[in-house]
């Protein structure tokens, strides 16, 4: 396929990276409307790429033939050896917290997810804790006057409700004990 732009993979954490398509968007046309490759079941193979409008049809050939071009490159690896695609959106410029709300907020959180969404939204962004602990001194260390509100994400809480682990059973850092 000739595609004029770039498509590459930027790494957040863990095994958790972003495809970012960049290119002319009306000849991309890169529409919100492609679907999630993750079956969301583990061992079922993945969801194959097919656009859910017209205008998607060149986007969804686009990471087609990455998905295919990365399954050769780690067909032989362990335990991964395939990607997983979901949450596709186009790149939409919103106005900021500061700019909607005149306020000036900070986030501190773990889960690479919250950092960007809050950067998004125009907020400070902390260096990521490693744990409860640190996420809690971070706040100590940058409470000031300068921010309006904080925001602070505990992953271990929230893994544990998307869990069902009413009880807390796991550790402070959301994982299993």
């Amino acid at each position: 396929m000739d595609f004029d732009g770039e498509v590459f993979l930027e790494t957040e954490s863990q095994h958790r990276a972003v495809l970012v398509l960049r290119g002319n968007p009306a000849a991309l046309a890169l529409y919100d409307d492609l679907p999630d490759t993750d079956p969301q079941v583990t061992g079922r193979a993945p969801i194959p790429m097919e656009p859910q409008s017209k205008q998607a049809t060149t986007a969804s050939q686009v990471v087609a033939q990455f998905i295919e071009q990365a399954r050769a490159a780690i067909a032989d690896e362990q335990p991964a050896n395939a990607l997983l695609l979901r949450g596709f959106q186009r790149h939409h410029a919103i106005p900021g917290l500061r700019e909607r709300f005149g306020l000036k907020g900070l986030c501190i959180a773990e889960y690479p997810m919250y950092r960007g969404l809050s950067r998004l939204l125009g907020m400070d962004v902390a260096e990521p804790p490693t744990d409860l602990d640190g996420l809690l001194e971070r706040f100590e260390q940058q409470f000031d006057e300068a921010h309006d509100f904080y925001f602070l994400h505990v992953k271990g809480t929230d893994s544990a409700g998307e869990d069902g682990d009413v009880t807390g059973g796991g550790d402070r850092s959301g994982r299993p004990a």
